[in-house]
């Protein structure tokens, strides 16, 4: 996985990982698989699984056909809490990242998306893990920040108001990422808890 190729390059034999949405569910099969490289998780508006499989492969087909052009009209919608977020500077730039997304590669992704599910296996995730859920998110709501925190042992739930890409409220974001590595650490130097469900829920 090029995750591991290029943690290998910087010589990182364990790394913190966050990601949001696509890469939150990528850092959730690397924590299946490969434990041992992972010394945290952060799945930001990310789920299990991401809906139907048609759905996913009907817009894989579209960006093949078509490029990501068609994609920009209804990703605004998904993406932001509000529409007009796509008026700004930092909307605009998300937007723009999509339009000059490779299709290839985006396809991909929509591929990979259709065929992804993780709740089988969430509960082999051993490593601290934090959930952050936008309560404005539409994309993937809290339901599926509720499922993935249930499922991990040990599990934290955040939840910012804020819609799928979080990226309306970024200082709230990196204050829940920072607090769940600070804890982390601390962690490293208690005993491991039983087993069990999410520890909590709380809103930034």
């Amino acid at each position: 996985m090029l995750v591991l190729a290029l943690a290998d390059h910087h010589g990182w034999d364990q790394f913190h990982y966050a990601g949001i949405s696509l890469g939150g569910a990528i850092g959730a099969h690397l924590a299946t698989r490969r434990p041992d490289r992972i010394a945290s998780l952060a799945l930001v508006c990310s789920s299990a699984h991401f809906g139907a499989a048609e759905s996913w492969y009907e817009r894989a087909g579209l960006v093949r056909l078509k490029g990501t052009t068609p994609l920009l009209a209804t990703s605004p919608s998904r993406w932001f809490a509000t529409a007009d977020f796509a008026d700004t500077p930092f909307g605009r730039k998300l937007l723009g990242n999509l339009a000059d997304a490779d299709p290839v590669g985006c396809a991909a992704c929509c591929d990979a998306l259709a065929g992804y599910d993780l709740r089988p296996d969430l509960a082999a995730i051993s490593v601290p893990t934090l959930v952050v859920g936008g309560t404005l998110d539409t994309a993937t709501p809290l339901e599926h920040a509720r499922e993935l925190a249930e499922g991990v042992p040990h599990a934290v739930l955040k939840t910012i108001a804020c819609g799928h890409l979080a990226a309306e409220r970024p200082g709230a974001l990196q204050d829940v990422l920072i607090a769940h590595l600070r804890t982390t650490q601390e962690e490293d130097r208690m005993p491991k808890p039983s087993r069990g469900g999410a520890r909590g829920v709380d809103e930034a």
